[in-house]
């Protein structure tokens, strides 16, 4: 390989001719009898990552529910198209919730975490009307929602306890 013009083998570092600066990696390694506590959560982290894996199947399988019952349904007016996007808002704020929460767990960041939990309750409030006060509620939602709600309270609760510790 040929080196730059101007430019001497010292000046340029690489780990095949074993320049390196001592001292930059001895700032990086921990210090001898140092601590560096990680308060992140490890429960939150696999709630978040698992229920972000579940909420794919449960947005595949609401919109194959919703496509059943308007074909084999009659819907009032309009509300058919309602429901449909309240389905597509409660994606978007589930990414937005799912992503601000595990940025904000491994940074412990309190702030991200804070808008996490902010957002869990319209999310919450979606998935009781989609439980309760849909037009048309088949099992597979109800089983589907119930989930999606036991996810979203285990996280609001490790997000709460992660608050907590970051605190101190």
């Amino acid at each position: 390989m040929a080196a730059r013009k101007g430019a001497s083998p010292r000046q340029r570092p690489n780990a095949s001719s074993g320049n390196f600066d001592a001292a930059a990696v001895a700032a990086m390694l921990p210090k001898p009898g140092g601590k560096e506590i990680l308060r992140s959560s490890f429960a939150l982290q696999l709630f978040l990552y698992f229920h972000g894996w579940y909420y794919l199947l449960f947005f595949i399988g609401e919109t194959a529910a919703f496509v059943y019952k308007g074909i084999s349904l009659r819907y009032p007016t309009n509300l058919f198209a309602y429901e449909a996007l309240l389905l597509l808002l409660l994606l978007g704020m589930e990414v937005a919730r799912n992503s601000f929460g595990r940025s904000g767990n491994l940074t412990e960041s309190f702030s991200l975490v804070a808008v996490s939990l902010f957002l869990a309750a319209p999310c919450v409030l979606a998935y009781g009307y989609l439980l309760y006060y849909q037009t048309y509620v088949v099992r597979l939602e109800v089983v589907l929602t119930i989930v999606s709600l036991l996810f979203i309270i285990s996280e609001m609760t490790f997000s709460v306890i992660s608050m907590i510790s970051w605190l101190k």
